[in-house]
């Protein structure tokens, strides 16, 4: 949103990004992946505060401009649950492991 409140002009957007671009470290950074990220933190956020997933996603297919029948919200809702899923497998593993394959004594 320009300073007026106004949407962005493409030449805005492209001269923010070429900003960005020069900074170590944002090489890669483009207009899609601030999307993406914001989607993403936004699920996280939304689950954590635990909204509904069905709430989470009108709100992203809302915000994020999104019709009625795009699938991109239950992308990003997920997207989440399998990392959260993994994360706990994980964990679950990490807390299993001495269990199977103790250390022996020294």
């Amino acid at each position: 949103i320009s300073s007026k409140g106004d949407a962005l002009e493409q030449s805005s957007i492209n001269y923010i990004m070429r900003s960005l671009r020069a900074i170590p470290g944002l090489e890669g950074i483009h207009p899609h992946l601030l999307r993406h990220t914001w989607a993403s933190n936004f699920v996280a956020d939304a689950v954590a505060k635990g909204v509904d997933i069905a709430m989470i996603e009108e709100d992203l297919r809302w915000l994020g401009g999104w019709s009625k029948r795009s699938d991109m919200p239950s992308h990003y809702t997920s997207a989440y649950r399998h990392q959260s899923a993994e994360k706990r497998s994980l964990e679950l593993q990490e807390k299993l492991v001495p269990l199977v394959n103790p250390r022996k004594p020294k």
